[in-house]
């Protein structure tokens, strides 16, 4: 006979990190329901790095006798106002339990002791239809009387996986084909070389937070712009926490020499989720976040093949090419009140999730601003070391490094933004800078600079190829050089 469950409202940290053992295992077991967002290591990264939040926490336990068997992890909006825990910084949410098939009697008892506590208000959004505890809490909701509105929002995004990778590869062939042509469109530039961390038994035993460094870098030169607090403390407390269960997974994809794309993944249990990826958005022409997601794959499978790839939810290039289901997230808003109440509550509903949007859309946005293009510099024609202009052969190499340099999409695409007439030089041997120039006008007395890409550091060798442009040009100049993002290998 079930033994009937006891109930605890966690409320500090001295309550619920003693148990941190326990809740995480609980994820572990819910086989392809396992979420990295249910484990105590994801709660104690939030509360650290949302300390004002954190100290609402409510996270309501069940217990059968000294062993934790399930909880729901609120904050206190108000006295009788409860939610999720940890909103805007996590695309899901779920209550804790053990098992694929959770136990109701469980969820019943923590819908109880929500009433129990005075609880009014509940909202709970983002919880997964397919896990069917979701259900049996909406249920438990119910027979503790609350009225519950249930209403679909987002949706989810995972692959369910039946083979190893190459049977995985044969699924996903046109994205692997996609990632050979950009595999071998960036080998013309150098070698790729992908590093992993966090893979228990890798002869460089790298936990997954030494790769943070890489992609917090990689992430700053991408179009998300540099992390910023406090994600950036929650995401590296999450990665030491994580790897201290042997969760975590990062991958820093190399190119040349140069981190082009950065990864962070879970493994919690049979699933491995794909958490974040970020790449340097100049080399956009190679996509090195789509190598680097393939790769991710082969290492991940290759340790042991999981029971479902899970993307996050959401919407994205990588997302609608491998996530093969998407079922809906639902939010589940529940009001327990005299019928007159409940009534008025069903009513401002509607208007509480219009100011909600009107909110969002008018919050400040956290993402740094776009980096500010570089001073021009005023460049003048004077004597200098003997640099020669050398026209600069548009092979495939020099096309592509081109693009990368410009942060073009493609080569095509960098051609259609030049001026008929154009052509592209090379300033000293080995080169220290190229440049493209115009077609001399009538009367001119060389070309005009259209633009300048610096392959030495600053310093004299750079000042000294700018100087030498400027005395071909025949002008005192107004430069703002673009750094090439990787080293030029040619000739």
């Amino acid at each position: 006979m079930p033994t009937v469950p006891t109930i605890r409202v966690l409320t500090r940290p001295e309550d619920w990190t003693p148990l941190a053992p326990d809740w995480d295992a609980l994820a572990v077991t819910r086989g392809p329901q396992a979420d990295l967002f249910d484990s105590a290591a994801w709660l104690a990264a939030w509360a650290a790095a949302a300390p004002a939040a954190a100290a609402r926490l409510r996270a309501v336990a069940a217990f059968e006798g000294e062993r934790l068997a399930a909880v729901l992890p609120l904050v206190a909006a108000g006295a009788r106002r409860w939610g999720a825990a940890g909103l805007g910084f996590r695309p899901r949410f779920r209550p804790v339990v053990g098992g694929a098939e959770p136990r109701a009697e469980l969820l019943e008892a923590l819908a109880a002791a929500l009433a129990e506590q005075g609880v009014r208000e509940l909202s709970l959004p983002a919880l997964p239809v397919r896990d069917p505890a979701t259900a049996a809490l909406e249920s438990g909701l119910r027979r503790a009387g609350f009225a519950v509105d249930r209403r679909e929002g987002a949706v989810e995004c995972f692959s369910p996986v039946a083979e190893d990778f190459a049977g995985h590869a044969r699924a996903f062939k046109k994205f692997a084909r996609t990632v050979s042509n950009f595999t071998n469109k960036g080998e013309r530039l150098g070698a790729w070389e992908l590093e992993r961390f966090g893979f228990p038994g890798d002869p460089t035993g790298a936990p997954a937070e030494r790769a943070f460094d890489a992609y917090r870098g990689v992430h700053a030169r991408g179009w998300k712009g540099p992390l910023r607090e406090p994600m950036l403390s929650f995401r590296r407390e999450l990665l030491a926490r994580t790897g201290t269960l042997g969760w975590a997974r990062a991958f820093v994809l190399s190119l040349a020499g140069v981190p082009s794309a950065a990864m962070l993944w879970f493994r919690v249990g049979p699933v491995a989720i794909a958490y974040s990826t970020v790449y340097d958005e100049r080399m956009a022409a190679i996509s090195p976040g789509t190598v680097a997601m393939w790769r991710a794959h082969e290492a991940v499978f290759a340790e042991a093949v999981p029971a479902i790839v899970d993307y996050l939810p959401g919407r994205g290039a990588q997302k609608d090419q491998l996530g093969t289901e998407r079922p809906p997230l639902v939010t589940l808003e529940a009001t327990r009140r005299g019928p007159i109440g409940a009534a008025v509550a069903r009513a401002a509903r509607p208007l509480r999730a219009a100011t909600a949007r009107l909110a969002r859309r008018a919050r400040p946005r956290t993402a740094a601003p776009a980096a500010a293009a570089p001073a021009p510099r005023r460049i003048e024609p004077a004597p200098g070391p003997a640099l020669a202009l050398e026209p600069l052969a548009l092979d495939p190499y020099a096309e592509l490094f081109l693009a990368v340099a410009g942060g073009h999409a493609s080569p095509q695409k960098m051609r259609e933004s030049w001026t008929e007439g154009d052509g592209w030089w090379r300033i000293g041997s080995p080169p220290r800078a190229l440049a493209r120039l115009g077609a001399v006008a009538a009367g001119a007395a060389g070309p005009p600079v259209r633009e300048v890409v610096a392959l030495a550091d600053k310093g004299p060798e750079l000042d000294a190829a700018l100087a030498a442009l400027a005395r071909h040009a025949g002008a005192t100049l107004m430069l703002a050089p673009r750094r090439a993002p990787l080293p030029w290998t040619a000739g």
